[in-house]
């Protein structure tokens, strides 16, 4: 390996060492500082070594940053993100952990402000906790975000839902209650709440 120029890029905000045949190694300041190398330059085989596993991390940390900066992500979606990219699995754990230490992962964080969004949104706190599994949050942080939601909210929504959804509805036939009650708990929400929430409209 031949070294031929060393330039540094903003848009990559990195290095990058340009080799004799071509090929282009994106390395990061700290291992930069650490070669102490100048072009031109004929790297040791130790040398080359830390080039090249530094290109890997740089390029994988470049394709997680972009993923995880464009929309919120989980750490198991960056993942997947990675290995569709063909990322070694060693490289994928240093990636995630370095966004993490960055404040770019939180599952944690993610998990509990999708829960709030969501349930503003009308979903039922069981739609919820599929859906963070999906993503492949932990069961323990898909607890926690879920406790985060005030627990009269789930009755709260699914009230606003009734009213605005369904009050047109005529539920003294049986057929249409019936067709009522299933569509409310394919949403979610359980049976008794249901039943319950349709009770209140009638009286209404």
């Amino acid at each position: 390996m031949i070294i031929v120029r060393i330039l540094y890029d903003d848009q990559k905000n990195g290095f990058v060492f340009t080799l004799e045949d071509g090929r282009e190694l994106l390395i990061s300041y700290d291992v930069y500082q650490k070669l102490c190398l100048h072009a031109p330059a004929e790297p040791t085989a130790a040398q080359e070594e830390m080039l090249l596993a530094e290109d890997a991390r740089f390029r994988a940390f470049t394709i997680g940053l972009r993923f995880a900066s464009y929309q919120p992500r989980t750490t198991s979606e960056v993942k997947r993100r990675l290995r569709q990219e063909k990322i070694p699995v060693s490289v994928q754990e240093q990636v995630v952990e370095k966004l993490a230490k960055t404040g770019w992962l939180d599952d944690a964080r993610y998990a509990c402000r999708y829960a709030q969004a969501k349930q503003r949104k009308g979903w039922s706190l069981r739609h919820i906790s599929v859906a963070l599994r999906e993503k492949g949050v932990e069961y323990g942080l898909i607890q926690d975000a879920i406790q985060s939601v005030p627990e009269t909210s789930e009755q709260v929504v699914l009230r606003q839902i009734v009213r605005k959804k369904y009050a047109h509805r005529d539920l003294t036939d049986e057929k249409e209650f019936e067709r009522t009650v299933q569509a409310l708990c394919r949403r979610g929400f359980s049976i008794q709440d249901v039943l319950s929430a349709l009770r209140e409209g009638e009286e209404a």
